[in-house]
């Protein structure tokens, strides 16, 4: 499978992730019950709170992971500026994304790669070729000079 029909899956698999985490988003002011719900709260007992508590560790991972996406979009700006290698851009995004759900899958199954180094570091290619996608003179600059970087990190 070329990286071009790999981008789709990834960002197919993003979004899904992404709008799964946005449909159980709870408002803050949600996670505390208003005066009138107070005896039904105290009905609910333990399941209120436990739903509560879900809701807040949702809504935290849901803000986690629009960080390491605005991580990822800010190296993938300085990798096409080239003021950034993509050694150390790929030593900065990994400790996010090991820890994700699932890009272990990614990095096996649409990246083709043994492990979640070199996973990062096509993530980050493909991010660079989609930033430039509008600009291919820049595209095949930027992704000619990341592969040549991206040989020397195997």
């Amino acid at each position: 499978m070329t990286t071009r029909r790999v981008v789709p899956a990834v960002a197919l698999l993003g979004l899904a992730l992404g709008f799964g985490l946005a449909h159980v988003t709870v408002p803050k002011s949600m996670l505390t019950a208003p005066e009138w719900m107070r005896p039904a709260r105290r009905a609910g007992g333990p399941n209120f709170a436990r739903i509560a508590d879900e809701a807040a560790s949702l809504q935290a991972r849901q803000e986690q992971l629009l960080r390491e996406i605005e991580l990822g979009d800010h190296l993938a700006a300085r990798l096409a500026a080239g003021t950034l290698s993509l050694a150390d851009a790929t030593g900065e995004m990994e400790p996010f994304l090991r820890t994700r759900g699932g890009f272990d899958t990614v990095c096996r199954h649409y990246y083709h790669v043994p492990n979640t180094h070199l996973g990062t570091a096509r993530y980050l290619i493909e991010k660079v070729r989609r930033l430039l996608e509008d600009d291919p003179s820049r595209e095949a600059t930027a992704t000619a000079r990341l592969e040549a970087e991206y040989s020397r990190l195997k």
